[in-house]
């Protein structure tokens, strides 16, 4: 029986230890989601030139871009910088609510 119990607790040890390295590992992801990002969030973010947006437009791809990075891909290209897909056309439409909320939330463009 000696042997059943010393190998029962090396099993528990184990166990609690691995435990216990999963909860610092949760509590430090969590403290890390809490803290406040220094990173605008993707939908801000140009998805060609990866900047906040100042002149979003929406294009045909339903897909928001700044104006100037989406204007220079469509004279060279006849698809979304997205997707890769074909475009139904090249019309470029402001994005007003992308817009005001970059605005807002980074007035130097940051």
């Amino acid at each position: 029986m000696g042997g059943r119990t010393a190998a029962l607790a090396i099993a528990c040890r184990r166990l609690l230890e691995g435990v216990a390295a999963e909860t610092t590992e949760v509590m430090a992801l969590d403290a890390a989601a809490d803290a406040p990002s220094t990173e605008p969030p993707n939908h801000f973010l140009c998805a060609i030139s990866h900047e906040v947006m100042t002149d979003p437009v929406l294009a045909a791809d339903g897909m928001t871009y700044e104006r100037r990075a989406i204007e220079h891909w469509l004279r060279k290209n006849d698809t979304s910088p997205s997707t890769n897909s074909p475009l139904a056309d090249k019309t470029l439409r402001p994005n007003h609510m992308i817009k005001e909320l970059c605005q807002q939330l980074f007035p130097d463009g940051k």
